[in-house]
């Protein structure tokens, strides 16, 4: 005999307690026979709470949603029938699809189907059961391969269900039904006698003949229909029921016009709807929103409203629950979120998945940097005072020290970022040894110093394309030993094991690299210092092992066998699987403030609600696409229309808006991500029908908020400060922070980021004597100068001070390409060797009948170089190309310039003859490292700008009395390497540079005396070798070859080789004294400690620097983060009345 169905009629908001009184007065008398299904569990937790705080006894797996019913039903009376949990299905499809891969092509965009895939999958036959779709067959003429294929799938992964009598999630329902029809009635109305279903909104095809199929097999069935004024909404009449009575739950007029808020038009007769207890807001950012909230939260608090009286709930809840811990851990605020973030985006668990990238990808540099950069790589290891100790050799004769060494990631990153280690597959030992024998090889190259500045070689300097050194030659080696070490540990990770093992080896290894291991005590040493959200993290993941072991036992997934061994790649795959979706943890005994999901905190009561995050694209979320399909599709088979989600979505915010009872906040924002976004529709629906009042400002009419916030409190202090208001201030600041040193800080970021003030926070550091001192003793008069040096302070001595004083070296360039060092040597060897070779043969000036044999000799010579580069990027292949020239691109770069050389000292238009400048000296240096490609004929001594200075003196004025002259003052040791220098057979001179580089001085440059190089050298060579100047020129080396002379003596204008010219003559005579005077003068203000920021102008934007980083001159930092702000200074009478 069917039972009595009785339909109850209850807007949002009610009739929970009265199907909870009507449960109650069922389990008196039928304890084992009453069931409450409810919609989310955060309801049925309320609803148990509630009960044992009464002092009533109940069945708690009685209180249940529908699924929970029928997993209790077959875990009683399954008869062998199993059920698998989702994480199971996944794999069964994977391994279906691996099974039939040729015929199930469909999902396979790589070798094995993505999580993500097998997600979508799942989620598509969801639809499918619980709709009761029968598929195919209803797209009619739109079946395709595809929807075969489909098809193809879920029959096999329902065979195969069947045939070792399984469920899942979904055919457990089927399975319900049929048990419920097929037992025995008497028996069943000893399981299910009185049923309460509340909560649920327009249940699917499949949960609707559940839901009248305990109706039938049931005494009573008490159903709960959500109800309201707007149709539109509330369009579900129960008729599919089959009810035999209705009732109506009691409501007040305020209850039943919140349904009517979407249908509602007051235009006209102004009858807006009165909801005195709900206001709305909207704010600048998640972030500001959220700090508003908890201001709201902190002056609830302070009149009495507990914690527990206070939820937040929002549409958006992965995201707004990081701003909402953030905000609440900042203030002491207590927080209970409803569940932990997605595991795979806790940085813990993305540390295990970057190790199990980087055995998948092949130990790529991209994935290693992230496994040694991670805090939760802790590797460290006994490393044996023995240099010659082979790596990985444990066993050793004799005696040894030993001591621990951990993996620095910073030289790490150095190290790669130097010897180009840094993209692409790396076989990390073979490459690190190679690095390792440069090292040894550059030590015993090194000049080393006699402690005067001079410098001596143990033995020539190689000539070779390897970098610079980064770190100290213990660091290197430890470096290299720790990289070599942890490459060799994970690498173990790639032998094929079971399941079980893969798990046990994965353990291990994380206990040997230091890191936090599954599975062991919070106390243990290796996870002591995790947070506790941290530990409850790895619990989850410890539980994800465990259930892929168990899993890999029951052998329903052929390809885990618990018996045989599978690749690491497979293991790796199967926890991706199971791990898709889960969420982390939360501590079962948190207290304080609520924070779920909008859909969680229907039919739930509390004083204060905040709604947040309440935007157009997270509510309503208006999407009908289902995965696999497209909308014709979606059509044909039935689902939900967008005006069904749109009435789902309508009816989640109504139910949310009953939730408050005492206030409802409701907020939005303006922007997020550099991206303006609007508010929820649903906010204008509100704001049309009711007049929508802003939030309080409670704290404002108290005086001091109180907010115990860090970043609130220095906010408001700042505020304060700004305002003069001092004693105010005190409260915002701890006591152990001075608000004299608060208002300095504060000034130094207004006044001294701006402008040029000559202060020490832009190097003017020579006001005390001891560092003034330091500073002579390390610029001595034994120090030896270069061009280099002087032009860097000439264009900033603040970088000269970072550079040289401090001696911080910037990180070098990351990427595939050679460093332009590399090619700036290259070049300059090529140039060098060539020149050189053509000067003893005597085939110098290079005439056009000798073109050919020079192409092929400097062709020669840049082949034999460029085999020498150790690079074998595309980059670099393209640059050799680029250099050497071919039959497809033309000629290159050498030939270009042995026509460039042809040209220079041929005819003009005009009839002009050059001088023959020949080029007689090539890598000339006078004072500096000899290397070999060094000419010959190089000078050891370097040359004293003052002796220059002297003689210029000297010449100018012939009568003058030498001991008028300052022949008692300290020298300045200058020295530098001319790439090459030109004569011609009457004395005169000139010295050509070559430039790699895009940018090479100009005319502007040598009059500002930012460029010293070509006007110091003229100089210096002529004190060496009494010849007279007559120009310096540069080479630049690109597509195009240009010689440019920006600086000439006019008088011998007509000698000049041809090149480009400046539009105006030089000053000449003018430019080599200033260049010297400068250099000279900026010597003496190095010693006297005087490094402003550009000495003259503002930092120019345009000039490449690699310490803008560092740099306090950067007024535009803080605009990438939406925080800047173009602050007044703060005079020097607000900074006494602050420390007054």
């Amino acid at each position: 005999m069917p039972g009595q169905i009785v339909l109850i009629h209850a807007v949002p908001g009610t009739g929970l307690s009265e199907t909870v009184n009507t449960y109650i007065s069922h389990i008196k008398e039928h304890p084992f026979g009453s069931w409450l299904i409810l919609p989310t569990h955060r309801l049925i937790r309320m609803v148990r709470d509630q009960l044992i705080k009464s002092g009533i006894t109940f069945l708690p797996d009685h209180i249940c949603t529908p699924d929970d019913l029928c997993r209790y039903l077959i875990d009683r009376y399954g008869d062998g029938t199993v059920l698998i949990k989702p994480e199971t299905s996944r794999l069964l499809l994977v391994d279906l699809l691996k099974k039939h891969q040729d015929e199930l092509a469909l999902f396979f965009a790589q070798k094995n189907p993505s999580p993500r895939a097998v997600q979508d999958l799942q989620i598509l036959m969801q639809v499918i059961i619980r709709r009761e779709i029968d598929y195919p067959t209803c797209l009619g003429p739109l079946q395709s391969e595809k929807s075969h294929q489909i098809s193809l799938l879920i029959s096999a992964y329902q065979h195969i269900l069947s045939e070792n009598n399984l469920v899942d999630q979904d055919t457990l329902l089927s399975w319900t039904i049929d048990f419920l029809k097929k037992r025995d009635p008497t028996d069943i109305r000893s399981i299910i006698r009185h049923v309460h279903i509340f909560g649920l909104f327009e249940p699917m095809p499949l949960e609707k003949r559940l839901i009248c199929t305990l109706g039938e097999v049931g005494e009573t069935l008490h159903y709960t229909l959500p109800d309201g004024k707007d149709p539109d909404i509330f369009s579900d009449t129960g008729d599919w029921l089959s009810y035999g009575s209705e009732e109506v739950i009691p409501s007040t007029g305020m209850e039943q016009q919140m349904t009517t808020i979407f249908c509602h038009d007051p235009s006209g007769t102004d009858d807006y709807l009165n909801f005195p207890h709900i206001s709305g807001m909207g704010f600048s950012d998640p972030a500001t929103e959220m700090r508003e909230v908890i201001r709201e939260i902190v002056r609830l608090h302070e009149i009495g409203v507990s914690y527990e009286d206070i939820a937040i709930a929002t549409p958006d809840f992965r995201s707004t629950r990081g701003y909402a811990l953030e905000a609440c851990t900042d203030s002491g605020i207590p927080v209970r979120p409803s569940q932990g973030s997605l595991l795979q985006s806790s940085p813990l668990i993305a540390y295990y998945l970057s190790i199990f990238d980087l055995i998948e990808k092949g130990m790529r540099y991209d994935e290693l940097v992230r496994v040694i950069q991670s805090p939760y790589c802790r590797f460290r290891w006994e490393a044996e005072e023995d240099a010659d100790k082979k790596y990985g050799d444990q066993k050793k004769s004799g005696k040894t020290t030993s001591r621990y060494t951990f993996l620095s990631y910073k030289n790490f990153d150095l190290l790669c970022r130097t010897y180009g280690l840094d993209g692409g597959h790396i076989d990390w030992e073979k490459r690190l040894t190679e690095v390792l024998l440069f090292c040894n090889d550059e030590d015993d190259e090194q000049p080393i110093s006699d402690g005067q500045g001079s410098v001596q070689n143990k033995k020539p300097v190689s000539r070779t394309y390897h970098p610079r050194r980064p770190l100290g030659k213990q660091e290197m080696k430890d470096t290299i030993e720790g990289i070599i070490r942890l490459v060799g540990i994970i690498r173990r990770l790639r032998d094929k094991r079971t399941i079980r093992e893969h798990i046990w080896h994965f353990k291990t290894i994380l206990k040997e690299i230091g890191s936090p291991v599954p599975g062991l005590a919070h106390v243990n040493s290796l996870n002591a210092w995790l947070t506790d959200e941290e530990y409850l993290d790895l619990s989850s993941f410890h539980t994800v092992l465990s259930e892929l072991q168990d899993l890999s036992g029951t052998g329903v997934i052929s390809h885990l066998d618990p018996a045989v061994p599978v690749t690491f790649i497979d293991f790796i795959g199967a926890v991706r699987h199971v791990l898709q979706e889960k969420s982390g943890s939360v501590s079962p005994d948190a207290s304080g403030v609520i924070l779920t999901g909008i859909r969680e905190i229907a039919h739930q009561h509390y004083p204060y609600v905040f709604l947040v995050s309440l935007n157009e694209g997270q509510i309503p979320r208006l999407t009908t696409r289902l995965p696999f399909t497209n909308s014709s599709e979606n059509s044909r088979m039935d689902t939900r229309t967008l005006s069904d989600i749109l009435r789902q979505e309508k009816y989640q915010f109504i139910t949310a808006l009953a939730a408050g009872t005492n206030h409802l906040y409701l907020s939005w924002y303006e922007h997020k991500d550099e991206r303006t976004v609007l508010p929820s529709v649903f906010i204008d629906y509100l704001k049309s029908s009711t007049l929508l009042p802003a939030w309080g400002r409670g704290s404002d009419e108290g005086g001091d908020s109180g907010f115990p916030g860090d970043m609130e409190a220095s906010y408001s202090a700042g505020v304060c400060i700004h305002n003069s208001e001092w004693e105010r201030s005190r409260t915002f600041i701890p006591e152990d922070v001075l608000l004299s040193s608060l208002v300095q800080r504060i000034s130094i970021e207004r006044t001294y980021r701006f402008r040029l003030n000559r202060s020490e926070y832009d190097g003017i550091i020579g006001d005390c004597q001891i560092i003034r001192s330091a500073l002579h003793s390390q610029f001595s008069p034994a120090y030896l100068w270069s061009a280099s040096m002087l032009e860097t302070y000439a264009k900033c001595p603040f970088r000269f001070y970072l550079e040289r004083v401090l001696h911080i070296r910037p990180l070098p360039d990351i990427g595939s390409d050679i460093p332009p060092e590399t090619k700036g040597n290259l070049i300059h060897v090529i140039m060098s060797r060539f020149k050189r070779t053509m000067h003893e043969n005597r085939l110098l000036p290079i005439k056009e009948a000798g073109f050919d044999t020079a192409l092929s000799l400097i062709r020669d010579i840049a082949e034999e170089e460029c085999d020498k580069v150790p690079y074998t990027t595309p980059l670099w292949i393209a640059k050799k190309r680029q250099i050497m020239g071919g039959e497809d691109i033309g000629g290159g770069i050498l030939e270009r310039f042995i026509m460039t050389e042809i040209d220079r000292l041929s005819p003009d238009e005009d009839g002009r003859v050059p001088h023959q400048f020949t080029p007689r000296f090539f890598e000339y240096s006078f004072g500096a490292v000899r290397g070999p490609d060094d000419d010959p004929d190089s000078r050891t001594e370097p040359v004293d700008l003052l002796a220059i200075q002297r003689e210029l003196k000297k010449s100018q004025n012939p009568g003058q009395n030498d001991r008028d002259t300052s022949e008692s003052e300290n020298s300045i040791r200058f020295i530098g390497k001319i790439d090459r220098i030109d004569l011609t057979p009457d004395g005169l001179f000139g010295i050509i540079d070559y430039k790699t580089g895009k940018n090479i001085p100009g005319s502007s440059d040598l009059t500002r005396m930012t460029a010293l190089q070509l006007p110091l050298y003229l100089l210096a060579y002529q004190h060496i070798s009494s010849n007279k100047p007559v120009f310096g020129s540069y080479i630049q080396l690109q597509r195009k070859i240009l010689h440019s002379i920006p600086l000439y003596d006019p008088t011998l204008k007509q000698t000049l080789p041809k090149g480009k010219l400046p539009r105006s003559e030089p000053r000449w005579q003018e430019i080599l004294e200033n260049a010297l005077h400068s250099s000279i003068s900026h010597v003496h203000d190095i010693r006297n400690g005087l490094f402003p920021i550009q000495a003259t102008t503002e930092c120019n934007a345009d000039w490449y620097c690699p310490y803008k980083t560092i740099c306090r001159f950067q007024p535009d930092r803080g605009s990438q983060l939406g925080e800047w702000y173009r602050y007044p200074s703060v005079s020097d009478v607000c900074l006494e009345e602050a420390e007054a």
